[in-house]
C-alpha cells in the first residue's frame, strides 16, 4: 500500500514579482491543501481526505500548465507528483483502489506525452523525464498492491522505451 509524501518543495525564485506572487499564492494553497489532507488522513476521515488531496492535485496541474518555462520550475513537478501519490494513498485507504490506479496512471500518462512530444520545449520534456521515476514507482506500487503483475511488466517497458527514445533525441538536441 501507498503511504503518504510528507515532504514540500522549497520555495522558488523567479525574475518577474508577479509570477514570484502569483506562484508563492498557489504554493500556499497548496500546502494548506496538503497539510489538511494529512491531518484527515491520520484520522481515518478518508473522504475529506480525498477532498484536499484533490484540491492541491489541481493546484499541482495548474502550476505545470502556468510556469511551463519558469526557469526554476521543477518544484511545480514534484508537487503535482505529491499530491497525486497523496491521493492515490488515500483512494487505497477509503478501498477505492482502481481510483488510486486511474489517479497514477493519467500522470504517468501525461508524462510520457510531455517526454514524447517533440514540439513541447526541451526544459519541460527534461523535467518530465526527471519525475518520471519516481511516478512509475508509485504506480509500478499501486499495481502491484492490486496483484497486477503482467500491468507493471507492460508499464516497466513502455516507460523504459518513451524514455531511451526521448533521452537520444533530447541528448541530440544540446549538441
Amino acid at each position: 500500500m501507498l503511504s503518504l509524501v510528507r515532504t514540500a518543495p522549497t520555495d522558488s525564485r523567479n525574475d518577474t514579482a508577479t509570477t514570484k506572487r502569483s506562484f508563492d499564492e498557489s504554493l500556499k494553497q497548496w500546502q494548506k491543501h496538503q497539510r489538511q489532507g494529512h491531518q484527515y488522513h491520520q484520522h481515518k476521515r478518508y473522504h475529506e481526505s480525498i477532498n484536499h488531496f484533490k484540491a492541491s492535485q489541481e493546484v499541482g496541474w495548474h502550476l505545470v500548465a502556468t510556469y511551463g518555462q519558469w526557469q526554476d520550475s521543477q518544484d511545480r513537478w514534484e508537487m503535482l507528483f505529491q499530491a497525486t501519490h497523496n491521493l492515490a494513498a488515500c483512494y487505497n485507504a477509503s478501498g477505492q483502489n482502481q481510483s488510486g490506479t486511474k489517479t497514477l496512471t493519467e500522470l504517468h500518462l501525461y508524462l510520457t506525452y510531455t517526454i514524447s512530444n517533440s514540439t513541447k520545449e526541451r526544459s519541460q520534456r527534461l523535467e518530465a523525464l526527471a519525475i518520471l521515476d519516481r511516478v512509475l514507482f508509485s504506480l509500478a506500487s499501486q499495481l502491484a498492491y492490486e496483484n497486477q503483475v503482467t500491468e507493471i511488466h507492460k508499464l516497466i517497458r513502455l516507460t523504459e522505451q518513451v524514455a531511451e527514445h526521448a533521452s537520444r533525441q533530447l541528448l541530440s538536441q544540446s549538441q
